[in-house]
Formats: C-alpha cells, sequence, structure tokens
C-alpha cells in the first residue's frame, strides 16, 4: 500500500536505468573526433557536454551564426551499414531538443568572448535523442526506437566533426579554442529482445534525424522532394545567408515567406503557411520562447502523446512529398533535415530469436 516505484513485474520488464561517460572527444578544429559505445543494454540517449575554452587577444573575435554551437559542425551517431540515426550539426541538434523537450531552453549554453582573456568557459551541451518521441516513456517503459546494443554484431558510435576556428568566428582576431567534450550514455539494462517483448517491440522501430540536402532558395517558389515509405515525426528548416560551411554562415529570419506541405501535388498537409505562424507554434506548443533565428519546424506531433498526428508516408499511397517554399531573394539558402520513424532492419534476428523460443516452448 502506497508504494510510489513501479510494480515489480514491470521494473523487470524495463529493467534499470543507467547513466555512464563512455568516452571523452578533445577538440581539434577541422578534425572529427569518435567515441564508440559499450556493446551492453539497451542505449536510448546520449548528452555530450562541453567544456570548450576560448583564449583571446587585443580585438575580440565575432561569433559565426552557429553561436555557442560553433565548435561543433556535424553531431552524428553512426552504425552498421553507414546508417546514422543521428546527423546534424549542433544548433540544429539543439533545436530538436527544443522541441522534443518542452519548456527548455538551452540555458546553460555560453559563449563569452571578449578582448584578452584566457581559458573563459564556453558552454554547448547537447542531448541526442535516439528513440522516437512518445509520451510518458518513464512509467511505459516507451522507448521505440531504442537500440540493443547489447547485440555483439552491432557497433555504434558517436562522432563530433568539429569546426575550425575559421568557421566558429566570422572574424577570427587570434582567437584560439580548446578543451574537450564527455559523451554520456543513458541505457536500460534487461535481458536480450528474444526474452523481452517489451525491449522487442522498442528495438523494431528505426528512428532517425538526417539531414536531407542544402537547398539554394529562387526569388519566387522552390521545390524540395521529400523521402517516401516513413513516418513523419518532423521536418525542420534551417533559413540563412552565406555558407553552412564557414563563418560566413548567417541564419536569419525574414528569410522566406510561405511553406506549403503536399502531398502528390494535390493535398495540401500545410497549406501555404506564413512564417509568422510557424514561430508562434513553436513558441506556443513547445514553451521554448523565442525560437532560435532562421530555425523552422514542421511538426506532426506538438504534442507527444498524438501518434495520430504523424504523417505516414506510404508508397502505396504517396507518389510525391514535396515542400514549396517561396522566398523573395535568390541569395537566401535552406538547409532540410527530417526526423522520421520506419521499420527497423536490425530488429530481424531478435524476432526470429523469439519466435524459436516461443515454438521451442510451445
Amino acid at each position: 500500500m502506497g508504494r510510489y516505484a513501479l510494480d515489480p513485474t514491470k521494473r523487470a520488464a524495463i529493467g534499470q536505468r543507467l547513466v555512464q561517460k563512455v568516452g571523452t572527444i578533445t577538440y581539434s578544429g577541422g578534425a572529427t573526433g569518435s567515441v564508440t559505445l559499450p556493446q551492453s543494454d539497451y542505449t536510448v540517449g546520449l548528452s555530450i557536454i562541453s567544456g570548450q575554452t576560448i583564449t583571446t587577444t587585443g580585438t575580440s573575435p565575432v561569433l559565426a551564426g552557429y553561436g555557442a554551437f560553433g565548435p561543433l559542425g556535424t553531431v552524428s551517431v553512426a552504425t552498421n551499414g553507414n546508417r546514422k540515426p543521428h546527423s546534424a550539426p549542433g544548433a540544429v541538434t539543439d533545436f530538436l531538443a527544443r522541441l522534443r523537450q518542452d519548456g527548455y531552453k538551452s540555458d546553460l549554453t555560453s559563449a563569452p568572448v571578449t578582448a584578452s582573456q584566457t581559458g573563459m568557459a564556453w558552454t554547448n551541451h547537447l542531448r541526442i535523442p535516439l528513440t522516437a518521441d512518445v509520451a510518458s516513456p518513464l512509467d511505459e517503459g516507451d522507448f521505440r526506437g531504442a537500440w540493443y546494443t547489447g547485440d555483439t554484431a552491432l557497433t555504434m558510435k558517436v562522432s563530433l566533426a568539429m569546426q575550425a576556428a575559421a568557421a566558429v568566428f566570422s572574424t577570427v582576431n587570434s582567437a584560439t579554442i580548446a578543451g574537450s567534450w564527455d559523451v554520456y550514455r543513458e541505457a536500460y539494462s534487461a535481458p536480450d529482445p528474444s526474452q523481452n517483448p517489451l525491449w522487442l517491440r522498442n528495438i523494431s522501430f528505426y528512428h532517425e534525424f538526417l539531414f536531407q540536402t542544402t537547398q539554394a532558395l529562387k526569388n519566387g517558389s522552390t521545390q524540395v522532394v521529400l523521402p517516401l515509405d516513413l513516418d513523419y515525426e518532423r521536418i525542420v528548416l534551417d533559413f540563412y545567408t552565406g555558407s553552412d560551411a564557414d563563418g560566413t554562415y548567417a541564419p536569419a529570419d525574414g528569410l522566406y515567406t510561405t511553406v506549403d506541405l503536399v502531398i502528390n501535388d494535390k493535398i495540401h498537409i500545410f497549406d501555404v503557411i506564413a512564417e509568422a505562424w510557424f514561430r508562434f507554434d513553436e513558441a506556443y506548443n513547445n514553451k521554448m520562447g523565442t525560437p532560435p533565428v532562421g530555425k523552422m519546424c514542421i511538426d506532426f506531433k506538438p504534442i507527444a502523446a498524438q501518434l495520430r498526428d504523424v504523417l505516414p508516408v506510404d508508397p502505396d499511397n504517396v507518389s510525391t512529398l514535396k515542400l514549396n517554399i517561396v522566398s523573395t531573394s535568390t541569395s537566401n539558402s535552406v538547409d532540410v533535415y527530417t526526423e522520421t520513424v520506419s521499420d527497423s532492419p536490425f530488429a530481424a534476428r531478435w524476432v526470429a530469436a523469439a519466435q524459436a523460443a516461443a515454438k521451442a516452448g510451445a
């Protein structure tokens, strides 16, 4: 009577939550550093905890558009078959975390740049979700998209492509960057999926947040074709001038007028929606305060529980999925990212093992 914890049966199925530091990546501008995850347990998420410092001399440097996330180029998680369940720049990864976690505003993020200072702290922590966005996972053990990293045939690696100072700053002024990032894993210890129906279900979903394309915008309407055979949770757009690969990157509001998302050139899911609506929607549904400049999200899950609103794009019924973006300048560009869920090819062996075990026990 009155005990707060989950009942023993459900607790045994979910397993014990584990948080562990799995490695450190030292900053080296222009290089890529990696950490390989342990081959144990069920991995549900990663945290990148920064420990950068900035040294300046004389005149202060000028931050480029990625702000405090400038040292983080592409943040990726890779596994067998060159699959990447996560691949995006640090600033876009942070925006995804803010979309998924109501009220999160990256309050610890900090990038002080004053003149003639040594070892100023620079903070750009990140959360990398590896699971689909679902309601109340801690109550129900619902971690759809989790990875059974206890599978010794599976290798999972976290990589940080680190930007050189010339990309972090639009004007370097002799500033230098040092420090590192610690990589932490959140996992659950439980029997392998052939013995655990809950985790077998969870690993059968393949969740992915992936860069799709860079598109130079026209003065008028620009069309972006999106992949099929996926369930869409979100489409994230990053609007900017300059280049997303160097210190000229400058995200900004007002670089597009409207966005239209259309199926089969007939069904308008988001029908010629203005930028002002998207920014209000982000602030209202995600409680993120003022959204980051230039970032926009077509959100099919404004409330995590509303699986009903996820956009299924079945090739049997959908021949095309397109974005039509209206801009008034040829100087503007957009990077397109998609958050999707599909059937996981990594679950097949465990489904077969569970079926064989059930048959043997029948």
